[in-house]
C-alpha cells in the first residue's frame, strides 16, 4: 500500500496491515515500484495510488490512505500529484 523511509531503510506497509521493514533505502524502491502506480509524496513517502482515498489541503497537503491512515504530501510535490490523480 505504502512505503516510508527510516534512515537507511524501508518501512513497507501491506494492506493486511502487515509491515516489513529492509535495509534499503526508498529511493531503490521509487524507480522499482512508479511504473506500478507509486509516487513519492514526500520525501520519506512512497505511495500506491490504487490505495488513496482521498487528497486533503490540510497540513500543507495530505494523503488519507483508504486504511484510514495518512501521508505527507510536500509543497513542491502538491501539484505534481494533482495531475498525476487527475489522470490516474
Amino acid at each position: 500500500m505504502r512505503c516510508e523511509a527510516d534512515r537507511n531503510y524501508t518501512l513497507f506497509v501491506l494492506t493486511n496491515n502487515k509491515t516489513v521493514l529492509v535495509s534499503r533505502p526508498l529511493k531503490e524502491y521509487e524507480s522499482l515500484l512508479s511504473p506500478f502506480g507509486f509516487f513519492r509524496s514526500h520525501n520519506s513517502h512512497l505511495v500506491n495510488l490504487s490505495f488513496v482515498d482521498r487528497l486533503e489541503k490540510r497540513d500543507g497537503g495530505l494523503l488519507v490512505m483508504k486504511d484510514g491512515s495518512e501521508v505527507y504530501v510536500s509543497s513542491r510535490k502538491y501539484s505534481e500529484l494533482l495531475n498525476v490523480l487527475n489522470n490516474f
